[in-house]
């Protein structure tokens, strides 16, 4: 047996590992979709109350999950969803008001 030839060229670097984007927290999207839909419907107050307090709570725990993992992102999407669940809920509440006067 012979042995192996060199090859007069020089072998390329290997490859440098995969990277990997971080991920997206779906709280924080449901949160940021359910505070766009309850604005959009934010005069009809049976659908936007509901949707703004599950745009606050959901956006909220947005925040809880993506504030300490440096990994996750999605926090400026939670506190969107916070912001726009609160209009929503705010606006709902007093289109409610206006529909059913106190007296």
């Amino acid at each position: 047996m012979t042995a192996p030839v060199e090859s007069p060229y020089p072998q390329h670097p290997p490859y440098p590992p995969a990277y990997a984007p971080p991920q997206r927290t779906g709280v924080a999207l449901a949160s940021l979709i359910c505070g766009i839909v309850g604005l959009v419907a934010s005069i009809l107050w049976l659908l936007s109350v509901p949707l703004g307090f599950i745009a606050v709570v959901l956006g909220w725990i947005g925040c809880a999950a993506t504030a300490s993992a440096t990994e996750r992102q999605g926090r400026y999407q939670a506190i969107a969803g916070v912001v726009l669940g609160s209009m929503a809920l705010l606006i709902g509440l007093m289109s409610m008001l206006w529909w059913f006067p106190i007296t």
